[in-house]
């Protein structure tokens, strides 16, 4: 298991591991910023799932096992992904 730093702050989410591999992974959610996030993540023949609403200055974790595909993660509160906090990576 892969773990990865997922940093969230004003519209921004950044990774701490690139690139992305088959596998299994902990997204570790830190949020910087001083909204609430959270980190959603869907791709082919993966589930939606998404990890705890996070305050400012909190952390929170998402476990998923990543497949051979593009993945778009992103905010699912309060529009952030419409504020383009989201991001796409490809998984090799």
């Amino acid at each position: 298991m892969t773990t990865v730093t997922a940093t969230e702050r004003a519209f921004n989410i950044s990774f701490s591991h690139a690139p992305f591999k088959v596998g299994a992974y902990i997204f570790r959610v830190v949020n910087y910023g001083n909204d609430r996030h959270t980190l959603s993540l869907a791709g082919p023949r993966i589930t939606s799932t998404a990890s705890p609403a996070a305050p400012g200055g909190e952390s929170g974790a998402l476990g998923v096992s990543l497949r051979a595909s593009s993945c778009e993660l992103w905010c699912g509160l309060d529009m952030h992904k419409m504020k383009r906090m989201d991001i796409k990576i490809t998984v090799a």
